[in-house]
């Protein structure tokens, strides 16, 4: 094989290990005391991230809160905390019939000054920056759509207007139902980013409603290691036959 060919298949397959290293995330399902059974996931993947059910983190049906020492996504122990309030849970039609149902139907309500959320110690998911994924919800786009107010991540709007959202969606079995919103795109969740260990995120008040049923916080994976030791050493070698 020309050496010029060689060293292009050996970088591609470098990039494509460093891309896939492995960092965690953590999935946070906010349930409600007006729905039975919601915070009870089986083992079916769940969310726009699919994470299995079982390793979700559930509030207790409480509006406020702290749960320290969150499961990851492989149901791993973390040093990642939460801290909630809210003046009330809430809940729509989207019933219990599955775990996207689940996750969908009870929310923070965005009564009074609305969901405040905090995380802290993300770094220990691995990587230094992270997605965060925003589920919606609200009584008021049953089986329809709301206007949403922006949702704000560490003092500052993700989408930087209000936006339209649903209510919940029909989440049937098998089916792929999650859909980013921006500001024109009608969806059920919104994604964010960031690279700090604390995360604020509150709705940014308004007139539209602004109530949060999840939160998932994806680490983004930092190059491997092994994979730029790799690329150095691939350097060396096409270096010395020239």
């Amino acid at each position: 094989m020309p050496l010029r060919t060689s060293a292009l298949s050996i970088f591609a397959f470098l990039g494509l290990a460093s891309s896939s290293a492995i960092a965690a995330s953590v999935a946070i399902n906010f349930s409600t005391e007006r729905v039975a059974d919601d915070d009870l996931f089986d083992t079916s993947l769940t969310g726009p991230t699919n994470i299995s059910g079982t390793n979700w983190n559930h509030t207790a049906n409480n509006a406020s809160g702290t749960i320290n020492n969150l499961i990851d996504d492989t149901g791993a122990s973390t040093t990642v905390s939460l801290s909630y309030s809210s003046q009330n849970t809430w809940s729509n039609n989207a019933g219990t019939a599955n775990n996207n149902k689940k996750l969908s139907v009870g929310y923070l309500d965005d009564s009074g000054a609305g969901p405040n959320i905090t995380l802290t110690g993300l770094s220990s998911l691995g990587g230094s920056s992270y997605n965060v994924y925003i589920i919606l919800g609200s009584d008021s786009g049953n089986g329809g759509t709301y206007t949403s107010e922006d949702i704000t991540l560490n003092g500052v709007g993700i989408i930087g207007q209000s936006f339209t959202a649903l209510g919940h969606h029909a989440f049937g079995a098998g089916s792929a139902p999650w859909i980013q919103a921006t500001a024109s795109v009608t969806g059920d969740y919104i994604l964010g980013s960031a690279n700090t260990d604390t995360l604020t995120i509150t709705n940014a008040g308004g007139t539209g409603r602004g109530s949060i049923a999840g939160v998932i916080v994806e680490a983004v994976p930092e190059p491997s290691s092994t994979a730029l030791l790799g690329i150095a050493g691939c350097l060396l070698v096409i270096r010395r036959r020239r």
